[in-house]
């Protein structure tokens, strides 16, 4: 088997070390920063999410080599989708669901060329648990604003404090990234929820 040479791209210190360990049982393939990028078969952009500063880092990956990018995050919307196809990404993992087996699977694909050029958004979605993102009393907040009750009838509905009920949203939005109660909503219409 020939030698394959992996260029992780990531803000996250621990990216490096991470895909380095999943891939350790593969001798045949060499881990490397992003500064040999140029060098690499495949470049691996590890993120959280799809936001300008990565869609630029693909950008320049597509500019300035010809490794197979493939794409490690946790969220990603249709719009970023339709961008990342046009870059030449060769393939997209759930950043919560990467295995071992499916890293290195999805790196012997993107070599091959078997794989599409971006997975649908709502292959992401379902490897990343969708509805299992929310826990039930966010469930249950969603619903009402969903129905479009304020702030303070859903504390009257479900017997919280009004500051109980904005502590909720405020979590939910900051764990799951969000912007506003609507893109919660939509977002959890979108994993199933409501």
């Amino acid at each position: 088997m020939n030698s394959v040479m992996v260029a992780v791209c990531s803000a996250d210190a621990l990216a490096l070390p991470g895909v380095s360990s999943l891939l350790a049982d593969r001798p045949a393939v060499t881990v490397v920063p992003r500064d040999k990028v140029g060098q690499a078969d495949i470049a691996m952009v590890v993120t959280d999410e799809v936001d300008e500063t990565t869609l630029d880092l693909v950008r320049w990956i597509t500019r300035s080599s010809s490794a197979r990018t493939l794409l490690v995050t946790d969220h990603l919307t249709r719009g970023d989708s339709a961008m990342l196809a046009r870059c030449r990404v060769s393939g997209l993992l759930n950043r919560r669901a990467v295995t071992r087996e499916r890293l290195s699977q999805a790196i012997d694909e993107a070599l091959a060329g078997d794989w599409a050029p971006v997975l649908p958004v709502t292959e992401l979605a379902e490897g990343s648990g969708g509805g299992d993102a929310f826990t039930a009393r966010e469930k249950q907040l969603l619903r009402l604003l969903a129905d479009g009750h304020d702030t303070a009838e859903i504390a009257r509905l479900l017997a919280y404090s009004e500051r109980t009920v904005k502590k909720i949203v405020h979590q939910m939005l900051t764990r799951l990234r969000l912007r506003n109660r609507a893109h919660a909503v939509a977002h959890a219409m979108r994993a199933g929820v409501l």
